[in-house]
């Protein structure tokens, strides 16, 4: 536990909100600290429902009134993404923490990068290109999409090729067997980098169920590159937030 928080305002107001001893205050903090550090190490405890978070810290009352008080003390955060927050999550954090995420290049849930002091030299070097990558592709634009040709109906037919019903030449004889191939092709692709999702976010804490997979195939799907895909992940945008 940080130095400082028993005899801090936050706690005391916990204390009269729950109705709960100074003991009983600090346990229940120390519970969602090392819940937090095993199973939402980003500090996005918002991923699980308040009955989750209730019984991780041994809440027997109504789990959405715990929620609502740790936000109202200071404890949590409320976030639109996230659904809530551990406070500064970054500095109550220990050190494991930290290293876990900088090793899988991943920022904690409010931007902040992990810190990698207790890392050697040689590896906070190789690290540090990642999160300098991530901070510069949000601010990238979108790449124009190249120009099509104007074809009117008066472009010219080649002599050579006959002309068919519309006066126009038909397809090639394999045209049919190059959009089939084209079609598995693009199928393969999809489901490599769907493994690579599920993958990473089994690295992530999380598991995927089909559910999540089908999300991760409509965002493939829908054009997103696999680094887009992995940041919507590591933000739980394919897990549906409880409303507290």
């Amino acid at each position: 536990m940080k130095r400082g928080t028993p005899d801090h305002p936050k706690t005391r107001r916990l204390m009269a909100e729950l109705d709960l001893p100074l003991f009983s205050a600090c346990g229940l903090l120390e519970l969602l600290w090392h819940f937090t550090t095993r199973y939402a190490p980003r500090g996005d405890v918002g991923r699980y429902d308040a009955a989750q978070i209730a019984a991780a810290v041994g809440w027997t009352g109504d789990p959405a009134f715990l929620v609502t008080t740790l936000t109202a003390c200071g404890w949590l955060d409320a976030s639109r993404r996230h659904g809530v927050l551990v406070h500064d999550w970054p500095e109550h954090a220990d050190d494991y923490v930290h290293v876990a995420l900088a090793r899988r290049k991943m920022r904690f849930a409010d931007g902040t990068v992990p810190n990698m002091s207790r890392l050697k030299k040689q590896e906070r070097l190789e690290l540090q290109p990642a999160f300098e990558r991530s901070k510069s592709a949000s601010k990238a634009q979108a790449v124009p999409c190249r120009a099509v040709p104007n074809i009117t109906t008066d472009t010219p037919i080649s002599p050579s090729a006959p002309a068919n019903g519309n006066g126009h030449p038909p397809p090639p004889a394999d045209a049919g067997e190059s959009r089939r191939k084209e079609r598995q092709e693009a199928r393969a692709r999809i489901a490599a980098r769907l493994e690579e999702a599920r993958l990473f976010a089994i690295s992530n804490g999380q598991h995927p169920t089909r559910k999540h997979l089908r999300k991760f195939r409509e965002w493939f799907t829908s054009g997103l590159s696999l680094a887009d895909v992995q940041r919507r992940i590591e933000d739980g945008e394919h897990i549906p937030r409880p409303r507290l």
